[in-house]
């Protein structure tokens, strides 16, 4: 919240807008990859529990479009409880002519790591799985960058989410007077209010895509800083680089609910997370889990959305 064949980072603005308005053009067809695995279970110095990593059951991938630019960005998500207190990670922003995906850099790493090998690897080789956080890790945000139509996906336990969402437009109110350089791009600053909170949004028309971290964006070129103005969230790009990796979705037997639904189950997880992991825990029919344990509540983390 790890990338593989790095290009360094490109600081000179109109020579990365030129290779990006380029690579943007490009248009790529959909290709599955079938891959398997089995399943782990890492400890993890989060409050919210151990991770499940690997499948029992083949599963695939497609891919949705080919990035030409990646923004690494450092996430802050507080505690219910705590402006000062939350989960800290880094995210990578995958941002192709059609769409984009924001997910966990580790996770991201995980997946590259997988397809290489073919199936054949050992979450051993991964470095930094102890410090992630398990409510989130499996995170990804998929954005149809013209219509704004966003898929979600996510494991809580061992299940896996899916939701659909049609992301409201934003009304931006951008200042071009206010400008803040941000990895070496000139940034202008925007106000705008999505689901209940007001976000204050920093964006270079250098990177011209109306794609943003998490669900934001909407404007007129990619978002590198963005924060609530209740400084319960924040997302800081730390680097951007030029890119030509597939953008790649992972293809699970998901579990569709809707974004309300989700919300509830993702609570349930953090407050009740015995109850949750007996009944989303198991993915075998012929095993049956009891719980084990007492049903303690874990730190409750701000929900964002409140509309």
């Amino acid at each position: 919240m790890w990338g593989i064949n790095s290009i360094p980072s490109i600081k000179s603005k109109g020579y990365l807008t030129l290779l990006i308005a380029l690579l943007a053009l490009s248009q790529w067809a959909l290709c599955p990859l079938r891959l398997s695995a089995q399943t782990y279970l890492i400890p993890t110095k989060s409050s919210h529990g151990s991770l499940f990593l690997g499948d029992n059951e083949q599963y695939s991938y497609q891919v949705l479009d080919k990035e030409f630019t990646r923004v690494t960005y450092q996430t802050f998500l507080s505690f219910e409880d705590s402006d000062e207190e939350g989960v800290e990670d880094v995210f990578i922003l995958q941002i192709g002519g059609k769409s984009s995906k924001f997910s966990s850099k580790i996770h991201y790493q995980m997946d590259s790591i997988k397809i290489n090998a073919k199936g054949d690897f050992s979450f051993g080789s991964i470095n930094g799985l102890h410090r992630i956080n398990p409510v989130f890790f499996y995170e990804c945000y998929y954005t149809d960058l013209s219509t704004r139509e966003l898929t979600f996906t996510n494991r809580l336990t061992q299940e896996d989410f899916k939701y659909n969402d049609a992301i409201p437009e934003i009304k931006w109110s951008v200042d071009y007077d206010s400008t803040m350089v941000i990895c070496g791009f000139e940034c202008h600053k925007a106000i705008g209010v999505f689901r209940g909170r007001t976000y204050e949004a920093w964006f270079t028309e250098s990177i011209p895509s109306t794609a943003g971290p998490w669900k934001l964006g909407g404007l007129p070129g990619a978002i590198l800083l963005a924060e609530d103005t209740d400084h319960k969230c924040r997302f800081e790009a730390q680097s951007v680089e030029i890119r030509n990796d597939d953008i790649l979705m992972a293809e699970y037997p998901y579990t569709k609910v809707s974004r309300k639904q989700y919300a509830r189950l993702l609570q349930m997880r953090i407050l009740k997370p015995t109850t949750f992991n007996v009944a989303h825990g198991n993915k075998n029919p012929n095993m049956k889990m009891t719980a084990s344990g007492p049903d303690e509540p874990q730190r409750m983390i701000t929900i964002l959305e409140s509309e």
